[in-house]
């Protein structure tokens, strides 16, 4: 979760597992929480594993968006993402909010994670600088 324009606006990456019990979890809360697709494709078509490679073959999408009606909340649902969801749960941080455990991936996958991205956005840049520089000083 970050917020790396301050604007107030909360933005999220998520990598799932792509599997349809999963999905269906996801689009559950999406819709409780009244999120709405950026696109004009409805949600439920995350769950077809045909149209999410057309969205990256055909579209160059690397995300699904869904966003808040008041524009405060993006969460960006990766479609594909170069590290495997095993990997990340191997490597990943684990919290506790409210009761609630929370995978977080790793700094050092983020940071590979960003550096795939082609053309690399300034968003991502500036991201990679501030995980770069939260290793460093956790170093000292």
């Amino acid at each position: 979760l970050e917020n790396s324009d301050n604007t107030g606006q909360l933005y999220l990456d998520l990598n799932v597992n792509m599997n349809v019990a999963n999905l269906e979890k996801l689009i559950k809360v999406i819709k409780k929480l009244k999120l709405c697709s950026r696109i004009p494709e409805p949600i439920e078509n995350i769950l077809d594993e045909s149209i999410r490679e057309k969205w990256i073959n055909e579209k160059n999408a690397l995300v699904f968006t869904v966003v808040s009606n008041d524009g405060l909340l993006q969460i960006d649902i990766f479609l594909k993402y170069p590290i495997s969801f095993e990997k990340l749960k191997l490597n990943a941080d684990y919290y506790e909010i409210d009761g609630n455990k929370f995978l977080i991936s790793s700094k050092k996958d983020l940071i590979f994670a960003k550096k795939q991205i082609d053309p690399i956005r300034k968003k991502d840049q500036w991201d990679i600088e501030v995980l770069e520089e939260l290793i460093e000083n956790e170093k000292k």
